[in-house]
């Protein structure tokens, strides 16, 4: 089942991309950490159940309270994907 081919695919497809923004932001942040960050979410798979996928978790859509999360918003992105579905954001719905 996929609702929005454009998400919750593989994070492989974004590699080139965000090895490139990492690599333009040498000097304001851990470049090694982040890239090590982004091979181990590469490396993950998912092989559970169908998941919703949320699809857009910026800061925008994140509420917090008291420095804790309370709310997730704004599911325009929404997708599901099931056991091909590569780490990524995720909302279990079950």
């Amino acid at each position: 089942m996929v609702l929005n081919s454009l998400r919750g695919g593989s994070l492989s497809v974004y590699d080139s991309d965000t090895r490139r923004a990492i690599d333009q932001l040498t000097g304001k942040i851990d470049v090694e950490a982040a890239l090590n960050v982004w091979e181990t979410a590469l490396a993950t798979s998912w092989d559970q159940s169908l998941v919703w996928v949320h699809g857009d978790i910026s800061d925008g859509n994140l509420l917090t309270e008291g420095g804790r999360l309370t709310a997730v918003i704004d599911f325009g992105q929404l997708t599901g994907r099931g056991s091909s579905l590569r780490s990524g954001n995720y909302l279990d719905v079950t």
